[in-house]
Order: structure tokens, then C-alpha cells, then sequence
């Protein structure tokens, strides 16, 4: 299941941007099912409902019958939330697993989690230079973590795979061979 979610995650984060919080949750040792909790400030511009929905089917679509079987709800939050502003600014996790057990985080005990996301730097439209620029925090623009956009992984973009982007197969974009492209000539 984590595997599978971890790739729900780089779907979605290529289709709607960053996420900020996810992660599976147990708040008790009373609890035996997770809770799927999320946040994302391209969340926070939706319905709670349009939100809702957007999850709930591609996690249906992603997990089988008994992996979703051992999630009870998921949780929407809003990327001011408390809880989400201490997991963020406490952890830095993208791309990978953390597992926490009876542990601490601010004011919030966390009986058991597995956290797949806490990043706080994810400012929307924010300018050149911050958070959202620098790959190594924005998972999106990370070809190590968004396979989109990673040519070795996306071989449409790797010229060595696609002939049609590679100047030495197609002679139509390669300025030695095609005068109309070349300023020399």
C-alpha cells in the first residue's frame, strides 16, 4: 500500500501541484483503521466536497478492496491549520516514508503515522527564488521525484529514446543540416 501511494502522490502533485501534508494516521491504540490526512494549498482553493471527491477516487482507483479496507476516512485540512503548520515546519519529507510511533511533534502525540509529505515551503505563485522554485523542497519540478519530467523514466522527452527531439536522427531540427533554423546562414 505504501508504494501505491507514494505513486498516487506524484500523480497527483504532477496533475494539481505540491502537496503539503499526507499522511496515514492512527491517533490511539483504540484505532485499528487510517486516517488519510491531506493538505495542499491547491486544496485550500477548492470545495471541501470537490476535494473530498478528488481523493476518495483516486484512492479508489489506486487501492485494492483490502487496502482500502484498512483506511477509515480521509481528512482534508486547510495548509494554515495548527497541526498541519507544526508537522511542516517540524519535518521535511518529500518523496519518501517516515514511520512515527508514540511520538511528539509540538503539542500533537502521534500514536502512529506514516508520513509521505510534510513540507512547509510549498507557496503558491510565490516569485523567483523561494521554496517553490527550488527543487530540491518542490517535488513537481524534481525530475528525482516527478518522473514526468525525468528523462530517463518519461522517454518522450529523452532524445535518446524519442528520434523526433534529437537533432542528429532528425535532420529538421538540427541547424547544420537546416539552413531555415540556423542564424549563420
Amino acid at each position: 500500500m505504501v508504494e501505491k501511494l507514494k505513486n498516487l502522490i506524484r500523480k497527483i502533485e504532477t496533475q494539481k501541484g505540491a502537496i503539503a501534508l499526507f499522511m496515514l494516521w492512527k491517533n490511539s491504540q483504540d484505532i485499528t483503521k487510517w486516517t488519510v490526512v491531506v493538505s495542499a494549498h491547491w486544496i485550500d482553493r477548492m470545495s471541501q466536497r470537490t476535494a473530498l471527491d478528488f481523493l476518495i477516487k483516486n484512492l479508489q482507483s489506486t487501492l485494492n478492496r483490502t487496502e482500502l479496507n484498512e483506511i477509515s476516512r480521509v481528512s482534508i485540512l486547510k495548509t494554515g491549520d495548527n497541526f498541519v503548520q507544526s508537522l511542516t515546519r517540524a519535518l521535511n519529507i518529500s518523496g519518501g516514508t517516515a514511520r512515527f510511533t508514540q511520538n511528539q511533534i509540538n503539542n500533537y502525540y502521534i500514536h502512529d503515522a506514516v508520513i509521505f509529505e510534510a513540507k512547509g515551503s510549498t507557496i503558491p505563485n510565490a516569485p523567483i527564488g523561494t521554496a517553490s522554485r527550488n527543487p530540491a523542497i518542490n517535488g513537481t519540478i524534481n525530475p528525482n521525484t516527478n518522473g514526468t519530467i525525468n528523462p530517463n523514466i518519461n522517454g518522450t522527452i529523452n532524445p535518446n529514446t524519442n528520434g523526433t527531439i534529437n537533432p542528429n536522427i532528425n535532420g529538421t531540427i538540427n541547424p547544420n543540416t537546416n539552413g531555415t533554423i540556423n542564424p549563420n546562414i
